[in-house]
């Protein structure tokens, strides 16, 4: 039952510019200076039951698209941070997100002087969450979104990075926990996507 309520809420979330034909088409690894990051990540997504299927691909250099992607995720990033420091950001289906969680989110993906703490308070919340996934899926992904958002400039890398660490608890979570989501997820669900969808074309 989990197996299939997951392949109906199944989104693909990832920090790049090449779109593949398929989401579950297998990607071969690209050969001589390209990159060995490739192939696409599944996840849950939308909460509210659309999904949105996206395959890209990131090299080992940057963005696949350049320097173009690369200012249009930069973007998103100063938009994405001007949005959680305003208390603006809501979830793909327009549910609000506490101010409070925004504001740790803020903290975080900037890495000013209170992310670690902040990690903390949000990896809270998300454990105590009825289904969360292990603490140290959650772990990963909080430490993953350190930074990211530092200075309105993405890495590339770092971002895949984020993206995968957001499926693997997306995987690692039952059936509850992403029925009723928290609101932490609800908001790094939210982020992530737009920084992914500049990347898509």
């Amino acid at each position: 039952m989990l197996m299939k309520w997951l392949t109906n809420w199944q989104v693909s979330l990832v920090a790049a510019v090449l779109l593949t034909n398929a989401l579950v088409s297998p990607v071969m690894a690209q050969t001589g200076n390209q990159s060995d990051i490739t192939g696409p990540i599944l996840s849950t997504g939308d909460f509210a039951g659309q999904t949105i299927p996206i395959t890209t691909t990131v090299t080992g250099l940057g963005f696949q698209g350049g320097e173009p992607a690369q200012i249009s995720v930069n973007q998103a990033a100063a938009s994405v941070n001007t949005q959680l420091a305003d208390n603006n950001l809501t979830s793909p289906t327009g549910t609000p997100i506490p101010a409070a969680i925004q504001e740790l989110l803020l903290s975080i993906l900037t890495g000013d002087a209170q992310a670690g703490n902040n990690i903390n308070a949000v990896i809270a919340g998300l454990y105590s969450a009825p289904g969360a996934p292990p603490l140290n899926v959650i772990q990963d992904l909080l430490d993953s979104l350190e930074g990211l958002t530092r200075d309105e400039k993405v890495v590339p890398a770092k971002l895949l990075a984020a993206v995968q660490a957001y499926n693997a608890m997306i995987l690692a979570s039952n059936e509850e926990f992403l029925r009723n989501p928290p609101a932490e997820l609800r908001a790094i669900q939210a982020f992530l996507a737009k920084l992914v969808q500049p990347t898509i074309s």
